[in-house]
C-alpha cells in the first residue's frame, strides 16, 4: 500500500508541477500581451514581478503538497502497524485455544465446539456423536465467537 502510495504522490507531484509550468507560461503570454506596458523595461519588470510571486506560491504549494504526503504516509504506516498487531494477537489467541488432542491439528480452527467440549472434560466419544448434539450443549456466545472466527478461516 505504500507503493501505491508513493506512485500516487509522484503522479500528483507531476501534474502540480505542470500546472505550475503552465502558469508561468501564460503569465509571460499575459505580460507580453498587456497594451498598458509601453517599453521593453517595464515588461521585464513586471514579468520579473510576477515571476518572483509565482515562485513563492509555487515553493509554498510543493512545501504545503510535501506535509500533506508524509502526513498520510505516516497515517497508512501506522494503520499497518495496527493490523499487524491486531493479526499477531489473534494468531496467539487462536494458538492459546488449540486443541490439546494429539488426533485432531488445528481442531479449534475447524471445530471450536470440539475443544469446548474437551475443555469441559467430554470424551471423544461426545465429540463423534454428531454436530446437532454438541452444538446444542454450547453456549449461545460461544457459538457467535466461533461462527466469526470460522468466517475468517
Amino acid at each position: 500500500m505504500v507503493q501505491l502510495l508513493d506512485v500516487f504522490f509522484c503522479r500528483e507531484t507531476k501534474e502540480m508541477m505542470a500546472a505550475q509550468a503552465k502558469v508561468s507560461v501564460d503569465t509571460a503570454k499575459e505580460v507580453q500581451g498587456d497594451a498598458s506596458l509601453k517599453t521593453k523595461a517595464d515588461k521585464d519588470r513586471r514579468l520579473r514581478e510576477k515571476n518572483q510571486a509565482n515562485t513563492k506560491k509555487f515553493m509554498d504549494e510543493r512545501k504545503n503538497n510535501a506535509i500533506k504526503q508524509n502526513k498520510k504516509k505516516e497515517k497508512q504506516k501506522k494503520l499497518h502497524q495496527t493490523q499487524l498487531d491486531d493479526i499477531s494477537k489473534y494468531i496467539k489467541d487462536v494458538s492459546e485455544y488449540s486443541c490439546c488432542c494429539y488426533c485432531h491439528d488445528n481442531a479449534f480452527l475447524r471445530f471450536p465446539e470440539h475443544h469446548y467440549l474437551h475443555q469441559r472434560g467430554a470424551p471423544h466419544e461426545a465429540y463423534q456423536q454428531g454436530r446437532e448434539l454438541r452444538i446444542n450443549s454450547i453456549p449461545n456466545n460461544f457459538k457467535e465467537i466461533s461462527h466469526s472466527r470460522n468466517l475468517l478461516h
